[in-house]
């Protein structure tokens, strides 16, 4: 969706553009671990949609650069949402409830559609937004001034998200521009779709910024079969196998999927013998997740001792492009 910017950012003669910020992470994470960009600004000019890299990772008339943390478990913990840069805050929203969106609520108006956020004045006509920020998690209030990497709420999913993340505007002249493109041109793409290039981000960022698609978001164990929502809240992951638990179940969740991938999940036992394997049918298009799970009831023998080992990966022409293993030990 297209985020409305809500405040009404004043235009400035080009002559009084300075050079651009160059912007550090918006948020406190590790980057491939427990968050990722989930959606690149769209740099498709008509009704279709592209990253910058040509890839699909955004949807059509997408502005921002989309930071998603793992689940929300781990927005009810606390993830912070940092300045990119030093400046003045212009405006903030607080309030809005979070998750009303994912709920399947409509009356999210377009002005709204930010919920609660900041945007900040970096002079020179620049200013950056930040979105979906979680209720009463707001630091700053405006007029205030900022310094790069301060704390200006926590990731929340407020307004129109579906899931907890940080969308990520920054505009010159009152225009959403993309910080991974040179000059940040939104119609403007790495040579080839293929090369490296810091754009608008600090070169440290950038080099902590290399373009994934797919990547793994979530693996983990449960007890029995596993639904999306469950990913989302852990309510049924579990960190120890004992002699009583039902069932062995190994999940994975990845983000940026592409047409043709496949997911393959396989589930060792201590002694070495496969005790679970799964392999999905190939993606009939691009997706913005995708989840699978496997498993077995427990053995009538019960469970072997030791360590059991489970790997998920996703499958492109037959390689493995993405993965991650997990253990779990038997225990008391």
């Amino acid at each position: 969706m297209k985020i409305i910017i809500f405040i009404t950012v004043l235009a400035l003669p080009a002559a009084a553009l300075a050079e651009a910020p160059r912007f550090s992470l918006p948020i406190a994470c590790a980057l491939g671990q427990d968050c990722a960009i989930q959606n690149y600004v769209d740099t498709d000019p008509g009704p279709q949609w592209k990253d910058y890299r040509c890839g699909a990772m955004s949807y059509d008339g997408h502005d921002g650069t989309d930071f998603r943390i793992a689940d929300l478990e781990m927005m009810r913990a606390g993830v912070p949402v940092l300045a990119a840069a030093d400046g003045m805050v212009l405006r903030v929203r607080d309030g809005m409830a979070d998750g009303v969106y994912r709920q399947g609520s409509n009356t999210i108006p377009d002005n709204a559609a930010c919920g609660n956020g900041v945007i900040i004045d970096h002079g020179g006509g620049w200013t950056t937004q930040y979105c979906h920020l979680r209720k009463n998690s707001l630091a700053v209030r405006p007029d205030e001034p900022v310094k790069r990497g301060s704390l200006l709420g926590l990731v929340g999913q407020s307004g129109r998200a579906q899931v907890p993340h940080v969308h990520f505007e920054v505009a010159v002249n009152g225009k959403s521009v993309d910080p991974f493109t040179a000059d940040g041109n939104r119609e403007a793409t790495i040579p080839a779709c293929g090369t490296t290039h810091a754009g608008l981000w600090r070169d440290d960022v950038a080099r902590a910024l290399p373009y994934r698609a797919p990547l793994v978001l979530n693996t983990g164990f449960a007890a029995g079969s596993i639904a999306m929502e469950d990913i989302e809240t852990r309510a049924r992951t579990i960190a120890r196998l004992l002699p009583d638990t039902p069932a062995l179940v190994f999940y994975g969740r990845a983000i940026g999927t592409s047409e043709g991938d496949t997911q393959r999940i396989t589930i060792t036992a201590p002694d070495g013998s496969v005790f679970a394997s799964h392999t999905t049918d190939p993606e009939p298009r691009p997706r913005a997740q995708a989840m699978a799970f496997t498993g077995r009831k427990r053995p009538a023998s019960g469970w072997q001792d030791g360590v059991y080992t489970a790997r998920y990966r996703i499958i492109r022409d037959r390689a493995v492009i993405a993965e991650r293993t997990e253990s779990i030990t038997l225990g008391e």
